[in-house]
Order: C-alpha cells, then structure tokens, then sequence
C-alpha cells in the first residue's frame, strides 16, 4: 500500500460544469505501505516506458520546439538552439505529481511522479532542461543560447525559463496580458548566463492539466488558432498531461452509429456546447472512457439490454433536454462492447494515445443501487472496456478502489483540502492517489481562496505561482492593471455584501427610510462595480459571447451558440414560473456587462418588494417575487446583456480613480 502524494489539484466535484485545474504546490513522499506498493511503481514505471518508447523522434520535437518559438518571438528565432538528450529508465521507487488547471481553467494543475531509478544519465533520469551559452557567438543571426531537454515540452520549458528570469518577459493567456515581451533584447544581445550553465530536474514526468468540465466553462467557443496558442502555453509551462475531453460528441457519434443509433436520437443524450463538457511535443493526452452512460434510445434499439434511469441531476421540470441519463448495467454484454468500441475509434481518430484515460459514472448522480458489489462490478466493467481496446490503459479516477488492477489506476482526492478522503481511507488502501484542491467552481472567484478552479483566467496570478513552483520556491512579483482591478473588484464586492445586509437589517427593523437609502447605494455600487470592470477585456462578458457567435457557422447555429454563452452564465433555463433552476447563477461572473444588465436590474426587483412591504405593512410577497425575477430573465434580462467586446473606459473612471475620499465615502455607506 503507497501514495502517491501530488501536489495541489484544481480538480473538480461536478462534472457536467467544467472544472480542473490541477496546480501543484507541494508533493507528500508516497510511504510503503504493502505490496500493492510495488506492483503501482511497477506498473507506473512501465507505462513510462512505454511511452518514452512511443514518443515522437528527436526531429520532430526539436521542429515543434522552433515552430513554437518563431509563434512566440519571430524576431529571435535564430537565437536559441534546441536539441533533445536522451533519458535513462529503471524505476526502484515513485511518487508522483500531476498538474491541471481550470472548472472554468484557469482551469488546474500536477501531480508528482518522484523516482529513484538504477541508470543514471545526464539529469539523472529525471525529466530536465539545460540552458548554455553558444560557443560560438559570432554575429547577429547565429544562436547565442542553447537549450537541450529530454522531451520538446522540456525545451520549451527551458526557453519560458530563460525569457523569465533572464530577460524580464513574461507569458499569460490573452485577457491576462499575453506574452509580455518588451523587456526581451534584441536578437544577438541576449543575456548570457553563467559559464557552467543551468540546469533544472523536476521529480514530475508528468504534469497533468484540465477538468472534465473545462470544455465547457473554458474552451467551448475556441477555435484551432486559439488551440494552438493554448498548446504553446502548455508547453511553455510544462504541462505534458492534459484531459483532451474536447470534441469527444464526434467518436461518439461514429461510435453509436454502429449501434444503431440516429444523430436525432442523441440530441438529449449531448448537451449543448456550453455544457459538453500535441503529439509532437510530447504532451500525452488524457482521453475519455464509457462511463455506462448512454443514449435514451439505445432501450428501444435493444430493448432486451439492462438499462436504467439514473435520477434528476439538478433540475426542476425533469426536462430531459436539462437532465437524466441512462446507465447500462454492468453485466450487459453490451457495456465492453460498447467501452472497446469508442476505446478504438479515438485510437483510430487519433493514432495513439497515453494510455490513461478519466472516467467517472456518478459525478453528481446517485447509483441505481447502493450494493457495494454493484459499484464494484461497474468499475470492473468499466476497466474491462479500457482495456479490451488498450492493453496498457491506466484509469485516472475518483474512486472504486477494489475493482481495478493494482496499477491500473490513479486515484483523485478532489476535494482535499476540505474532506480529505485519504485520511479516512488509510490514504486509499495503498492505492496511488492525488492530492487535489478547489480553485474555484465555474469561475466564481474570492481573493482568499486557494483552491482548485474550473475557469482558467479567473486564477492567473495562482496558476502561474503554483506552475513556477515545480521549479523553485523564491518570492514574485505581481503588478499589473489586471491585478489592479481585480483587486479593487474584490474590495468593492465585500462592501456590497456588507451593504446589502445592512439593506436587510434595516428592512427587519421596519426603518423605510434605511432600506430606500441604502438599496440606492447599493445599486450605485453595482455600477460602479460594471465601471471599474469596464476597463480591462479580461473583465468584460463580451468576449465570451462574441467567441460563441464567432464559432458559429450558420445564423442558426450563431443563435444557438450564443443562448447557450448567455444561459451558463446566468439561468441555466430549467425554470417554472415561479421555481428558478437549481443551477442558477452556478456560472456567475464578475463581467462588465452581466452586473449592470442582469444582477443590478434583479437586484432592484428584490429592493423594490422590500419596500413596498414596509409601505403596505405586511409580509415580504415572497411567491409574487420569484415570479416576477424570473420572468424577468425569461423575457429579454438574458438577451439584453451587454455583448461590448472591448475595454472603452476613460482612464479617470479605472482603478486610480478609486481615490481616498471614495473608499471613506463608502465606508460611511456601509456604517450609516
């Protein structure tokens, strides 16, 4: 019995919502427990090695790693020099580590793999990237810098190092500043380093990345040249594992097709794009398994099959285009047909694979029973159809410990850092298992929490602290008008929670006068609050929905693409008259658009009704209420929402104009 200790995962709970980002800030040293000990380093060790064996030829890293860089700074793309050096495998002991960013990415975040091995080469074994002054430096255009590294993502890991702490860049996705490059010398004017040159180990082969739902809260309207960028980024960062969920409703269409299935069979079985949830660089993808979970029309196609209704996942009407799946039993002979099947049709799609792949059946859903044999016997299944289409496939999960090959699989304590299952389950009976965190769910951010996330660029400045971290541990600096404004963000919505329960408290003591007073305020706030956000893009809705439209490639699909941008964000749309969805505001944002034109006019329907009860003398109109908010964001609130795609604030209406005479007035708003 061993643990494989990770790092900090920003991993998800819900899995139809978009999440994981795993992050590592530190790694625990798996201890031995048993002999299921060995057989996981065993098994571990030799999925490494074989996909050291599978990777993709020095030649083809090196022009990926050049590709890249000429992308990133074409200005300077003859002065560095790639080549990739060999590593040495002969495993005698493990941890490991794995990263992944995101419910929304920032998505999450990594998670160690820390090995001891017999043959040593020039890293020692380990992963690893060498920085060296060219020898030969003797014009403008010739390489002044070398970087050698075991694999391309080690390269460019080795290049993101030295423009950072060599020459003062920095590299962020677009909304957070992009690659800030300016500070970078002009090409035969590099710095030079220290004669006997750099070296970086890191004890994480792999570096995992993503949630389930970060296709979802994160990538749904990107397009390839977005993909590409956020590739780079990966590699750049050192993420060589990531969840690659995106455009799996394409296998398994194909995949059902064989079954007998009709595209307008599986319109309720996919959800809408908002929901859905680089071989040459050497970053090895972490595909989807069958879960069990299948179309509601495959009964009629075999009706002799096993198949049951799970329960109502989040909704209020039972709608099956907002809910309830079917799961197909265990003990069907379909269930390992059906898992070999989309198993070798990505195989097929794809040409290869890592050989792990994530599969989770009852995210947020109950089991038809709760037999532990039953759980058990699922995740047999479950494996059984892994591996029937991929003799080497490891399962990267949350739990079902028994059912699995020792060694077959990693387990994820998602939510840690609050309910550590590990400590409770003498740290999964030996199995290898991933300490993980929450950053956030759906995007919704808090300046205290340190936690796992589902939206990537909501947790830049913890994103990049934590993937800097695989390397050392020395203070950063974090100055930007991003991190201005969202900063004063944080600081002007804890004054709106105070000042709304002063809103209340006033309403419970009868004080008419208070509630109109401060309502007001409190709605000025909201203003201010779309003002202040204004003045960045990575603050603003309008990028979100104009990437939907933009993906779109009929006015049908535009229409469809963008409901669904505005319905994540705000309803969700399983709603009664007078019952809102259970999901509403799960995927809220601090955007500038969304406070003025849908939380601020909500916000006044709820003031408006605290005063009028004071005015009658009567009771809050509590049913009259929820019917008349809800209304209001089934009749035109959600389509109204501002689509501005750019940043147009005066300079005097940003941050600095946040001045002391404001936040004293604010305060005595809050104290009066």
């Amino acid at each position: 019995m061993a643990a494989f200790a990770s790092s900090l995962c920003f991993s998800p709970i819900r899995m139809m919502m978009g999440f994981w980002v795993l992050l590592f800030l530190f790694g625990i040293n798996w201890v031995p427990l048993a002999d299921s000990s060995t057989l996981g380093v065993e098994y571990v060790s030799r999925l490494l090695e074989i996909q050291d064996r599978e990777r993709a030829p020095p030649s083809v890293q090196v022009s990926a790693a050049y590709a890249a860089l000429n992308r990133l700074i074409p200005s300077h793309s003859s002065s560095f020099q790639f080549s990739i050096i060999s590593k040495a495998y002969n495993f005698s002991s493990l941890s490991l580590l794995v990263i992944d960013v995101y419910e929304s990415k920032p998505h999450h975040v990594a998670y160690w793999l820390k090995c001891e091995r017999g043959i040593q080469d020039l890293c020692g074994g380990e992963p690893c990237f060498k920085l060296n002054n060219h020898p030969a430096v003797s014009h403008d255009g010739s390489p002044e810098i070398l970087i050698s590294g075991t694999t391309g993502v080690e390269l460019l890991s080795g290049l993101h190092w030295y423009l950072k702490y060599w020459c003062g860049a920095h590299i962020s996705w677009r909304k957070t500043g992009g690659a800030q490059l300016s500070s970078v010398p002009k090409s035969g004017s590099l710095p030079r380093i220290q004669d006997a040159g750099i070296t970086m180990k890191r004890p994480t082969p792999w570096c995992y990345y993503q949630n389930a739902v970060s296709s979802s809260y994160t990538f749904a309207w990107w397009d390839w040249e977005r993909w590409e960028k956020e590739i780079d980024w990966m590699a750049l960062q050192g993420i060589n594992l990531p969840l690659a969920f995106t455009g799996q409703e394409a296998i398994w269409q194909k995949v059902f097709q064989n079954f007998n299935i009709s595209a307008p069979d599986l319109d309720d079985f996919f959800g809408g794009p908002a929901f859905l949830h680089g071989h040459e660089w050497e970053i090895y993808t972490v595909l989807p398994a069958f879960s069990g979970n299948v179309p509601a029309a495959l009964k009629s196609v075999y009706p002799s099959a096993k198949i049951a209704r799970l329960g109502n996942w989040f909704t209020v009407r039972s709608d099956p285009r907002w809910c309830c799946t079917y799961l197909l039993d265990a003990t069907d002979p379909l269930f390992i047909e059906i898992g070999r099947a989309f198993i070798m049709q990505q195989l097929k799609e794809y040409g290869r694979s890592s050989h792990i792949y994530n599969c989770d059946t009852f995210d947020e859903n109950t089991p038809p029973s709760d037999d532990p044999e039953y759980i058990s016997s699922l995740a047999a299944a479950i494996f059984r159809g892994m591996e029937s289409g991929d003799d080497e496939a490891v399962w990267l999960m949350q739990a079902l410990l028994h059912s699995v090959p020792v060694g077959k699989l990693v387990v994820l304590d998602l939510y840690a850092e609050v309910k550590p299952v590990w400590a409770t389950s003498e740290q999964f009976y030996g199995l290898p298992y991933i300490w993980c965190m929450l950053h956030n769910f759906a995007g919704n951010i808090e300046m205290w929490l340190v936690s796992g996330c589902q939206w990537k660029a909501s947790s830049r400045i913890l994103s990049f602290m934590i993937l800097c971290l695989k390397w050392h541990f020395d203070r950063t600096e974090l100055t930007s008008r991003y991190d201005l404004i969202d900063l004063t963000r944080q600081a002007l919505a804890k004054y709106a929670n105070q000042l709304f329960l002063k809103v209340v408290e006033a309403y419970q003591l009868g004080d008419l006068h208070a509630v109109t007073h401060r309502s007001q305020k409190f709605l000025s706030l909201v203003e201010d609050l779309d003002t202040l956000l204004a003045c960045h893009d990575g603050f603003l809705v309008g990028p979100w929905l104009e990437s939907a439209k933009q993906l779109a490639q009929n006015d049908e699909q535009k229409k469809q693409f963008e409901w669904n941008a505005r319905t994540q964000i705000t309803m969700w749309f399983d709603n009664t008259e007078e019952e809102a969805s259970l999901l509403r505001d799960y995927g809220n944002k601090y955007w500038s658009g969304l406070l003025r034109d849908y939380y601020g006019p909500r916000a006044a329907i709820y003031f408006k009704f605290l005063i009028q009860s004071l005015e009658r003398g009567d009771g809050f109109r509590l049913r009259e209420w929820r019917k008349e908010w809800i209304k209001l964001t089934m009749t035109g609130k959600v389509t109204a929402i501002s689509s501005q795609p750019k940043a147009q604030v005066t300079p005097s209406m940003c941050p600095r104009g946040y001045t002391r005479s404001t936040w004293k007035s604010l305060t005595h708003t809050i104290s009066n």
